[in-house]
């Protein structure tokens, strides 16, 4: 399913046309996610090294977050492009943050970064994560970006959000809810 994310109102793109993404149980029981940013030419991909690092949030990112249905506990996973990731548990709304160990995700940048052309309209970023790190049982999902533009515009989007500032962690912000995966 395609999903449209939206820019908060305090926080419009000046060049960026939109921003979508894809969230979908794999057969294994992990989650395929893919973002698409529209209007990449202004896109300000900041250089990172593949693999776990912290204040990804800062600069252009993809976020998933997940929790099992009426669970105050929840998951969040970072994305950057060239491979950069985290990945952290809270156990309530911005408390008891904490690294959440786990294997490194599989991240694929499309085009690459290292390609990436002036003239290009699209950028895309997909990711496979493990069952193993995601919750039992019904999940709901937020869905999110950050993305910086060449001028250092910043504009954050996701699936809903609250009133006020942006906050992705607000409950209004889990707005997809999928069944459990199966057994394998």
């Amino acid at each position: 399913m395609l999903l449209d994310l939206i820019p908060h109102a305090a926080t419009r793109p000046e060049r960026v046309l939109g921003v979508t993404a894809t969230l979908s149980r794999r057969a294994d029981g992990g989650m395929f996610l893919s973002f698409c940013v529209m209007g990449v030419s202004s896109l300000s991909i900041h250089p990172a090294k593949p693999g776990r690092d912290d204040g990804l949030w800062q600069h252009t990112c993809f976020e998933l977050f997940a929790k099992s249905a009426d669970e105050s506990e929840y998951l969040e996973f970072n994305f950057a492009p060239h491979g950069a990731w985290a990945a952290y548990s809270f156990e309530d709304r911005r408390t008891g943050q904490r690294d959440l160990p786990c294997e490194a995700p599989v991240i694929v940048d499309w085009p690459p970064v290292s390609g990436m052309q002036q003239y290009a309209s699209r950028y895309g970023l997909d990711v496979i994560l493990d069952r193993s790190v995601l919750p039992p049982g019904k999940t709901v999902f937020g869905l999110s970006a950050v993305i910086e533009e060449s001028d250092g515009t910043k504009s954050y989007w996701a699936l809903r959000h609250p009133p006020g500032k942006p906050d992705f962690h607000h409950p209004d912000c889990f707005a997809l809810e999928l069944a459990a995966a199966e057994q394998p």
